[in-house]
């Protein structure tokens, strides 16, 4: 599927929900999970990399479902559904900047701890 394609059956996907029809949430997930999960990696990879693959996978799954109870508890306020990418890049990078300012004492300690070791 080319990226035009992609992105129109994405658009129809948020109209729908925008009209109330959460039956196609399942389609709407599918076509936008690599979207959403990206932003997340780049978010707050880095902030991962000290972690195992176990957990690191952990905190995705828990970031990537906090986002879309976000994206589906906030679609009414989308205006435009070609709006979608950057109305969710909002929505998803706070959800990552939360959690890395949550955990930022880890952050601290690896600091603090590579700069003993040298």
């Amino acid at each position: 599927m080319s990226y035009q394609n992609y992105d129109e059956q994405l658009y129809i996907e948020v109209q729908k929900l925008l009209i109330g029809n959460y039956d196609m949430c399942k389609s709407f997930t599918n076509l936008s999970t690599d979207f959403v999960y990206k932003i997340l990696y780049d978010t707050v990879g880095e902030f991962l990399s000290k972690k195992n693959s176990s957990i690191k996978t952990a905190v995705m799954d828990e970031l990537l479902k906090e986002a879309y109870i976000q994206i589906f508890n906030n679609i009414s306020n989308l205006r435009e559904p070609r709006a979608f990418y950057m109305w969710a890049t909002n929505i998803v990078t706070g959800i990552a900047l939360k959690y890395i300012q949550k955990n930022i004492y880890q952050v601290y300690r690896i600091i603090f701890y590579i700069n003993i070791r040298s």
